[in-house]
């Protein structure tokens, strides 16, 4: 694969909490059709109802418009269902699409390296993708740490999508 080839997990499809199956290069349609798009910011997160995993989505939600404002689609990707996300989205709500990663287990996860076979989650990755499908910019914590996806946080998202 070289760096102008897409992402072998940019056309591999998902469940969402929405019910319809999409893939990283279909999800903008879904989550802001009406946007001219820049890319696609996937966040794999371990799994739902966790404290960490729940603040990252919140500040997600809270920083909708500035993302869709840049032109950048986001989803949340973890290997629970897509009923089990579907639950989380009731308690802790979300703005963007959540993808299910349930099955086959981890494999969209494991298109990115970031699949843990011992816990059977993706640890935390964030990866900006263009609209060809071309990792920009991406970003894997150790379990435990946080990501910032205020404001703030978000602008080196945006300038590798925008830029």
């Amino acid at each position: 694969m070289t760096l102008a080839d897409a992402h072998p997990g940019w056309t591999r499809e998902c469940h969402t909490h929405l019910g319809p199956a999409v893939s990283l290069s279909t999800v903008g349609d879904l989550a802001v059709p009406e946007v001219d798009q820049h890319g696609v910011l996937a966040v794999f997160v371990p799994f739902a109802f966790t404290p960490t995993c729940h603040a990252e989505v919140g500040e997600l939600s809270a920083s909708r418009e500035v993302l869709e404002g840049a032109g950048i689609a986001c989803t949340i990707i973890s290997c629970d269902s897509k009923f089990t996300q579907a639950a989380w989205v009731e308690t802790a709500g979300s703005a963007w699409p959540l993808m299910s990663d349930f099955w086959p287990h981890g494999a969209l996860s494991r298109d990115f390296g970031v699949f843990d076979e011992q816990s059977g989650m993706a640890v935390r990755g964030t990866f900006a993708l263009n609209m060809n499908g071309q990792i920009v910019d991406s970003e894997v914590l150790q379990p435990g740490q946080k990501r910032d996806f205020t404001e703030r946080g978000l602008a080196r998202w945006i300038d590798a999508l925008t830029t």
